[in-house]
C-alpha cells in the first residue's frame, strides 16, 4: 500500500491535496533521478517555526561570540548595497541614520571587545557580569535593531558586502560547530517575543530604542512525517533557504531532517584558502531569496530532474516567486504568517479555491504560541489568543 500522511493537525483540505499530489507524483524505487519528482521547501518559518538566522544572530549576541575587531565590525556594518545615510525611523522626528546606528553599536563594542572578547578565556570575567554592563545593554538592543532594519533595506548582491554577516572571521568548520549549538539552544528556548531595550544612561546618536525577536524554534511532527512519506514515495526533497549556506546545511543535513547536503541551497559568501569566512556574498552565486529561488530551481533542479517541482512550500515574499512563476508546479503550500504584502494574493487564492478539485494553492495555519500546526487555514500569532486568516485581521 502506498505511504500517505495522516491528518494530525493539517488543515483538512491541505491534508487532502498533499496526499493526492503525493499519489500523483510517486515513483518506483528503481526510478532514476530524472524520472523522480521533487519538492522544494523553504527552511525558516516553513520547515521550522521561526528563523534560524535570527537565532544565530542572537546566540552570537548572547555569548559575545564575535571574531571581528571593532574596526572590522564597523566596516561590515557600513558597507554594502544600501543607503546607509537614510533615516532608520522614516516619518519620525528622529533623523538618525544607519551610520549613526553603526557608530552607537561600535562605540559599545569597543568596550566589550577590550574588556571581554579580546581577553584570554582563562582571564575573562564571567559573561553574566559583562551582560550587566550598560554598554552591553546598549550594544545588544541596537545591534538587534540594526539587523531587523538593514535585513529589509539592503539589496543582497553577489560580490557585495552583507552588512549583517557578523560571523566574518569564523572558519566554515567553526560556523558549522556553532550552528549545532544554535539549533539545540533554539529548540530548548521558550516560544516568546523577546524584547531588548537600550540603556537610558548612555548618551548616543540614535537615542533610546527597543528591538524584538521571535524566540524559540520548533519542528512540527507533521513536517517530519510528510518528509518520511515523500521519501517512501521516492520523491526528492530540496531545501532552498535565504539563510547562510553553512548554517542551513549543518542543520538540515542532520537529524531530524537528514536532507543530503547536495540538496540544500543557501546564501554563499567568500571563503579564503584557509576556510575563513568573509562578509562578502560570493560573486557568481545565486541569491537564494525571491526570484533567486526560481533561478536556483531552474539552474540546478530542473537540470537534474528535467521538470519543475511537484510541490513548493513557503511562507513569505522570499518564496512568492517560486509559488507563482513556475506554472507546472502541481501544489504550493503557504504557511499563514498573516503578512501585509503580496502573499495576501496567495491567501485569497487559497480561500477562493478551498475544496476545489486540483487546487494549486493551499493555506496552512499554525499556533505560534505552542509551536504546532492547526487544523485550519488560520494562524494564532505569537502572543495572541485569537486566530487570524488574513493580514487585516491582525491587531498588534
Amino acid at each position: 500500500m502506498q505511504a500517505q500522511i495522516t491528518q494530525q493537525k493539517w488543515d483538512p483540505f491541505v491534508f487532502q491535496r498533499l496526499n493526492e499530489t503525493i499519489r500523483e507524483g510517486a515513483a518506483p524505487a528503481d526510478a532514476s533521478a530524472a524520472e523522480r519528482n521533487y519538492v522544494v521547501f523553504d527552511f525558516d518559518n516553513t520547515t521550522i517555526l521561526h528563523d534560524i538566522e535570527d537565532h544565530l544572530m542572537m546566540y552570537m549576541l548572547d555569548n559575545l561570540a564575535y571574531k571581528m575587531t571593532p574596526e572590522e565590525f564597523y566596516q561590515v556594518l557600513t558597507n554594502g548595497p544600501m543607503n546607509f545615510h537614510q533615516p532608520i525611523f522614516p516619518n519620525s522626528p528622529n533623523m538618525a541614520t544607519f551610520i549613526d546606528l553603526a557608530d552607537d553599536i561600535v562605540t559599545q563594542y569597543q568596550v566589550l571587545y577590550t574588556d571581554y572578547i579580546d581577553v584570554a578565556k582563562d582571564e575573562r570575567i564571567p559573561l553574566d557580569q559583562v551582560k550587566e554592563f550598560t554598554q552591553y545593554t546598549e550594544f545588544a538592543a541596537k545591534l538587534r535593531l540594526y539587523y531587523q532594519l538593514a535585513g529589509h533595506e539592503f539589496s543582497r548582491t553577489p560580490g557585495e558586502n552583507s552588512p549583517i554577516y557578523w560571523f566574518k572571521g569564523y572558519t566554515t568548520d567553526e560556523l558549522s560547530a556553532l550552528s549545532h549549538k544554535v539549533f539545540q539552544d533554539a529548540i530548548a528556548k521558550p516560544l516568546t517575543l523577546r524584547r531588548l531595550f537600550s540603556s537610558p544612561h548612555i548618551k548616543s546618536k540614535v537615542g533610546k530604542v527597543e528591538s524584538t525577536v521571535e524566540q524559540g524554534i520548533r519542528v512540527a511532527d507533521e513536517i517530519l512525517q510528510l518528509w518520511d512519506v515523500l521519501r517512501a514515495n521516492n520523491i526528492e526533497i530540496y531545501v532552498v533557504s535565504a539563510s547562510p549556506i553553512d548554517l542551513v546545511r549543518t542543520i538540515a543535513s542532520n537529524a531530524p531532517f537528514n536532507v543530503p547536503t547536495e540538496n540544500i541551497f543557501g546564501m554563499c559568501y567568500d571563503v579564503d584558502a584557509n576556510g575563513v569566512i568573509d562578509s562578502r556574498l560570493e560573486a557568481g552565486t545565486f541569491i537564494t531569496k525571491g526570484l533567486g529561488k526560481v533561478e536556483v530551481i531552474k539552474h540546478f533542479l530542473e537540470t537534474r530532474h528535467g521538470s519543475e517541482p511537484l510541490m513548493t512550500f513557503g511562507d513569505s515574499m522570499g518564496d512568492y516567486p517560486m509559488m507563482t512563476q513556475l506554472p507546472f508546479v502541481k501544489l504550493s503550500v503557504l504557511f499563514n504568517r498573516y503578512s501585509a504584502d503580496n502573499t495576501q494574493q496567495l491567501v485569497l487564492k487559497a480561500i477562493n479555491s478551498y475544496r476545489q478539485d486540483n487546487a494549486k494553492i493551499v493555506l496552512q495555519g499554525r499556533d505560534e504560541n505552542k509551536g504546532t500546526m492547526r487544523p485550519s487555514m488560520s494562524t494564532i500569532p505569537l502572543g495572541h489568543l485569537e486566530p487570524v486568516l488574513q493580514a487585516e485581521e491582525v491587531y498588534l
